[in-house]
């Protein structure tokens, strides 16, 4: 019925199936809405602009610690470009 409800029976059903943890897979709404609750996030940032309209929501850096950051180049042979996966925990 509402984000915190779904929160809440995702985090039993967690305890239930022994997981430490669970994913929300969007889209763009859905992030902006549950990202308040997140505790971590796993971001890919492309070294490349797109023309697009959903977009994951606008967010401060400054309140997430960086606990990993993988750097990928670019291949041109796959059109994709350089990368960098980021794990960020909310500080």
């Amino acid at each position: 019925k509402t984000i915190e409800e779904g929160i809440a029976a995702m985090k039993e059903m967690a305890v239930k199936l022994g997981v430490d943890e669970v994913f929300i897979t969007g889209g763009g709404q859905i992030y902006k809405e549950t990202l308040p609750y997140t505790d971590r996030l796993y971001i890919t940032v492309l070294d490349r602009d797109y023309d697009a309209h959903v977009f994951f929501p606008e967010f401060d850096w400054d309140e997430w610690n960086i606990a990993a950051e993988e750097k990928r180049p670019a291949d041109p042979d796959k059109d994709r470009p350089n990368f960098t996966f980021f794990t960020l925990e909310r500080i």
